[in-house]
């Protein structure tokens, strides 16, 4: 049941609560340029924050749209929901963020997904948003779009992702010297 989110995570680089946020009836926009991820960010009060996103997530997207749309009632779900509760206690909320990193943690365990060290791998949502924002500056976006896209406030906030790999900064610098940057 979390698979949906995780796909929203990976592909916006959003955070959990923005992700869980998402409306069924405004989520997706099409225009002549392709599908968009549209929602609040709450953190920086950004309302209708617009990303792009590939045909493939559009899917996915869409698939949950709909079976949520057949379930949605006004009462089990007054918000309009994306991903909600349509019984229990969290009745017309959405999940809660520590499940699902709950629920990753467990398939970690469960596969023996380790980290570098070999370690036991710990999911941490936000790694997510941090995964997204360093692979947008190493496959070349300019620190200003990555801004836009993170909806952050302030180009300092950016920053953090600029985690430039080696073979990057060298295809950069290899570019700006086929551009007349040095010359002996």
């Amino acid at each position: 049941e979390y698979i949906p989110v995780v796909i929203i995570l990976i592909a916006s680089g959003w955070r959990i609560s923005d992700v869980l946020n998402l409306k069924y009836d405004t989520c997706l926009e099409h225009t002549e340029q392709g599908w968009y991820l549209k929602g609040d960010i709450r953190k920086t009060r950004t309302i209708g924050h617009r990303i792009p996103i590939s045909d493939e997530v559009k899917t996915v997207v869409e698939s949950v749209v709909q079976v949520t749309r057949e379930k949605s009632t006004e009462i089990n779900n007054p918000r309009h929901l994306l991903f909600n509760r349509y019984s229990g206690r969290r009745l017309g909320l959405a999940p809660d963020g520590k499940r699902i990193s709950e629920a990753l943690n467990k398939l970690a365990q469960k596969y023996d997904i380790v980290d570098d060290q070999g370690n036991l791998y710990y999911f941490k949502l936000h790694a997510f948003r941090h995964t997204k924002g360093v692979e947008l500056i190493n496959h070349g976006m300019s620190l200003v779009h990555v801004q836009k896209w993170m909806a952050h406030m302030s180009p300092e906030m950016t920053l953090v992702y600029a985690k430039v790999l080696d073979t990057t900064l060298r295809k950069s610098w290899e570019q700006a010297v086929q551009n007349g940057l040095f010359r002996i």
